[in-house]
């Protein structure tokens, strides 16, 4: 069964995934940090955090606490990144994403984010991207 993306189930699917890789836990006992995701094009934006502290990384509804960085972007453009077909860096260059607060945590945390980003790979190969 496919998740839709951006639903509760995938969220529970994502959090689940980041209990199971070890890379990523090894990369949160060394590394806090505080991401908030927020997708609009939707009635209201949606909003979800990823964090990481003391070995434990987290997903979950509304925005991270502490938040270090934002990132903003639109459904399609979220959905078009999740499913691979567009590129997050490029997004960034062209605005189609904007990211706010300590950009340098992002430096700092890429080998947590490279974790991360795998991780999201494997549960993008069980998600349903509609606006994709």
């Amino acid at each position: 069964m496919q998740l839709p993306y951006l639903s509760e189930a995938w969220l529970g699917a994502v959090d689940a995934a980041l209990d199971r890789h070890d890379r990523l836990r090894a990369q949160a006992a060394s590394c806090a940090l505080g991401v908030t995701q927020v997708v609009t094009g939707g009635a209201e934006p949606l909003v979800y955090h990823f964090t990481s502290h003391g070995g434990a990384a987290r997903v979950g509804w509304g925005p991270a606490e502490p938040e270090d960085v934002r990132v903003v972007t639109d459904r399609a453009v979220a959905a078009s990144i999740g499913a691979g077909r567009t590129n997050a860096a490029e997004a960034f260059i062209t605005g189609a994403v904007v990211v706010t607060g300590d950009r340098s945590r992002l430096v700092d945390g890429r080998e947590l984010l490279a974790a991360f980003d795998a991780t999201m790979a494997e549960v993008a190969t069980r998600t349903r991207f509609d606006d994709a």
